[in-house]
């Protein structure tokens, strides 16, 4: 949740700005992730969307069956409800909705109801790019001629198909905005895919596809969506992107779709349904396992955090970040932020790659990647909470409880330690080599410089960047270099307008220092 009530703050105060200093090196907000979710959240409240999703979405698989599989298990919206219950757990809250769109927009498609689907289809693309692709794979597998899905010369009606099918064009356009819009903003990261993931979606997928029963109506077409679904997990794992794991999401509905498709074989044979329905209870039910751990609620509560803000504020060099070692439950992220500290890191786990790749490694972490990584990302103060933690936290709450972190031990606040970073490094290098105090705003970063010459900041580059001086540009690994001929004040702050964006469509995106 630390994610979603950051962003839902950020709205509150500032709207959709499109730009947030406050986590990582400076990263997009709302764009290429979610707008409706958090005017929603904003509107009446972050759990209460997440309720109206759960119980909107059960309702919509249920009818949805009733009308594409007359007659199917009468246990399928339970198994949806208790299925997606858990979703919550996963903090894939706009996904969550996305799909109560997705859902929304496939009862419009049955109904035959044009313009609401077109409505709700661009509802999809602002809620979840993830449940937009879902949509683009649903629709398409829907609209294919069964002369293609049965082997015969089909691809060719399939093609004059999509440009004739009202639906097909939709979803074409809504994807093509979508690809326009992560041209627009480029990211500096990538999600990951681990193997492990792969095997297991893919597992399932091959299960999936088994269990479709040969002599159903919808067969054919059953089995093409299953196998793009497993065709998109594979590029996805092949060709780095924002996509990453995110794309295995739709195993979060396993109990449903298992029950589902063995409700169609009748559950028979007995023993490998059952077995089948377990494991997918058991993948589906694994988050649970996070809510068991009074420490997970002792670093969810706000008092927590609050008792740190004295120290920070004292501490804290000016315009330099909080390194928080981040726990299981990512709230910090979320309270840190909130009380005016920008932190190095955050919860969206494709920021991390490659810039913080270190915590992902194999092998120890030591001590000079440590104090290099902490200086080259602007952090003057290093947080270390009580855990459990985040699994990419641990060897680094290893190093620091080790006592050979090269770091200075400043405060102990409760079972909170608080280390300083020699150096006193802040998010501007100067041409010197100095540290240069600096104001870190949500969107802006300004300060006095001292001489003329190459700045380096500890920031993210972006096209749509704005100096109040000279030139700015993104060095070899995509952070901003400022170039400043006039000493004294000088601001950096994001500023979008749409000629830029036609720029960086057409390619122009790194800046120049020259």
């Amino acid at each position: 949740q630390a994610a979603h009530s950051h962003l839902q703050q950020v709205f509150a105060v500032r709207g959709f700005i499109l730009w947030d200093n406050s986590w990582y090196l400076g990263r997009y907000s709302f764009v290429n992730y979610s707008f409706v979710t958090y005017l929603l959240s904003y509107l009446i409240g972050l759990k209460t969307v997440a309720a109206i999703s759960i119980a909107s979405s059960a309702g919509l698989i249920s009818s949805l069956s009733d009308r594409v599989f007359p007659g199917s298990f009468p246990g399928k919206s339970r198994c949806s409800l208790l299925a997606i219950s858990f979703i919550v757990l996963t903090g894939a809250w706009p996904f969550l909705l996305g799909t109560t769109f997705l859902l929304l927009a496939l009862f419009m498609y049955q109904m035959g109801k044009r313009l609401w689907f077109v409505a709700v289809a661009v509802l999809v693309l602002l809620t979840s790019p993830l449940a937009l692709l879902a949509l683009m794979l649903i629709v398409a597998v829907a609209e294919m001629p069964s002369g293609l899905l049965q082997g015969g010369s089909g691809l060719s009606d399939f093609v004059r198909k999509s440009f004739s099918s009202f639906y097909l064009l939709v979803v074409i356009i809504l994807g093509g905005f979508q690809l326009l819009s992560m041209r627009a903003f480029p990211d500096h990261g990538y999600y990951p895919f681990w193997i492990s993931d792969l095997v297991l979606v893919e597992i399932f997928t091959l299960v999936s596809f088994l269990l479709v029963p040969k002599r159903h109506v919808l067969a054919a077409k059953l089995k093409a969506l299953i196998f793009g679904y497993g065709l998109i997990n594979l590029v996805a794992f092949l060709f780095k992107s924002n996509l990453g794991s995110n794309a295995t999401r739709v195993v979060d509905f396993a109990l449903p779709i298992t029950v589902a498709l063995l409700g169609m074989r009748n559950f028979k044979p007995r023993l490998p349904a059952v077995i089948l329905i377990v494991l997918a209870m058991v993948w589906n039910f694994s988050p649970l396992s996070q809510i068991f751990s009074s420490s997970i609620y002792n670093t969810s509560n706000s008092a927590y955090w609050e008792k740190l803000k004295p120290f920070l504020a004292r501490y804290l060099v000016p315009g330099s970040r909080v390194e928080l070692v981040d726990t299981a439950n990512h709230q910090g992220d979320y309270y840190l932020p909130s009380m005016g500290f920008p932190i190095v890191r955050g919860w969206f786990r494709q920021d991390d790659f490659p810039q913080n790749q270190l915590f992902y490694s194999r092998g120890s972490l030591s001590k000079d990647q440590y104090l290099s990584w902490l200086k080259r990302s602007g952090a003057s103060l290093v947080v270390l909470p009580a855990g459990p933690y985040d699994f990419s936290s641990v060897k680094e709450a290893q190093l620091l409880m080790s006592g050979d972190s090269g770091l200075r031990l400043l405060a102990e606040v409760g079972d909170t330690r608080i280390f300083a970073v020699p150096g006193d490094p802040t998010i501007v290098h100067a041409p010197n080599g100095s540290y240069i105090s600096a104001k870190i705003g949500i969107d802006s970063v300004s300060f006095d410089a001292p001489l003329s010459g190459r700045y380096s900041l500890s920031l993210f580059y972006s096209p749509y960047f704005n100096a109040s001086s000279g030139a700015i540009c993104a060095n070899t690994i995509g952070l901003t270099t400022w170039i400043i001929n006039n000493p004294g004040p000088n601001r950096l702050v994001f500023d979008f307008n749409f000629r830029k964006a036609i720029s960086v469509l057409m390619g122009h995106t790194s800046g120049s220092c020259r």
